[in-house]
């Protein structure tokens, strides 16, 4: 999934998200994942309010993912540009 979002494929990374809940709704660990592309998703399309909200989501379903903190603090200091999220995800990031 982070190669994905790091690659600028988050609408593909959350299609496969939701097929993988449809077999394991319970995982927060998933759960937490869609929250966490549905925001990189409503940044891209100029959506930092929901975007928060959905990272404020995706840090509440996985303690661990440090992604969605960082991304958090992105927005917070003024909306990223698509470059600035997906590096969040290439290698070395949080």
């Amino acid at each position: 999934m982070v190669r994905l979002l790091g690659d600028g494929a988050a609408t593909e990374a959350r299609e496969l998200l939701a097929t993988a809940l449809t077999a394991h709704p319970r995982s927060r660990a998933l759960r937490g994942l869609y929250h966490l592309t549905s925001a990189v998703i409503a940044l891209n399309a100029g959506q930092p309010m929901l975007a928060v909200s959905q990272l404020e989501l995706a840090a509440g379903h996985d303690d661990d993912l440090g992604h969605a903190a960082a991304l958090l603090r992105l927005v917070r200091d003024g909306v990223p540009d698509a470059e600035a999220v997906r590096q969040v995800f290439r290698t070395g990031a949080p």
